[in-house]
């Protein structure tokens, strides 16, 4: 960790959003992205006890991903393109990869995700992630490949080779830093929102 490109970009930050996170400019970005609505969204709908009930759960975790701003659109019609056609196996092993993911051993979610969507070119980082990160996003992080390559870069994470393929050992070397990275600036306890602090300081 480059401590004083960080507190360079902190300086750099202020000066363009005075108020930080809660400047009015970004606050107009953070309604664009309507993370309060979507965070209160996953955490009502993707509860444990939803799991039991996989046809359901399965079709608010679709919806999630749909309304998720930070997902391109390629993705998201990709998603329920596979969704729609799917077997009723890779379905249950759907969900279960997602409850994983959300409320249980997040390895095992991510090896179930990879192998069951990867030969669909659907093991993407941005879905893998973006459930975790909604449900806790003062600790998981949100991996979008260009925030990553970039914090890579610009904070000089050299012990971290990005992989386009997602991998857990990856995700969480890459989630400490960004922690870490939070500590050091001190501007938002949201993850998200940190990754809006990334791309602006690594312009």
């Amino acid at each position: 960790m480059n401590h004083e490109k960080a507190f360079l970009a902190r300086e750099a930050f202020l000066r363009q959003y005075p108020g930080g996170f809660s400047d009015p400019a970004m606050k107009e970005i953070s309604r664009k992205h309507k993370t309060d609505k979507m965070y209160a969204m996953t955490r009502e709908k993707l509860t444990r006890a939803a799991f039991e009930k996989p046809v359901a759960v399965l079709e608010d975790i679709t919806g999630i991903i749909s309304q998720a701003s930070v997902v391109s659109v390629f993705e998201k019609m990709r998603f329920r393109d596979f969704i729609k056609n799917c077997s009723g196996d890779d379905r249950e092993m759907l969900v279960h990869a997602f409850y994983e993911l959300v409320h249980g051993n997040r390895e095992q979610g991510y090896l179930m995700f990879d192998v069951l969507l990867s030969p669909y070119q659907l093991s993407k980082w941005t879905l893998v992630s973006l459930l975790p990160a909604y449900y806790y996003p003062q600790d998981q992080v949100f991996l979008k490949p260009t925030t990553a390559k970039k914090a890579i870069s610009y904070f000089e994470w050299d012990h971290l080779h990005y992989l386009s393929r997602p991998d857990h050992d990856f995700y969480t070397a890459y989630r400490e830093q960004i922690l870490e990275l939070k500590k050091i600036v001190r501007i938002t306890d949201d993850n998200l929102a940190l990754g809006g602090f990334i791309m602006i300081a690594a312009q």
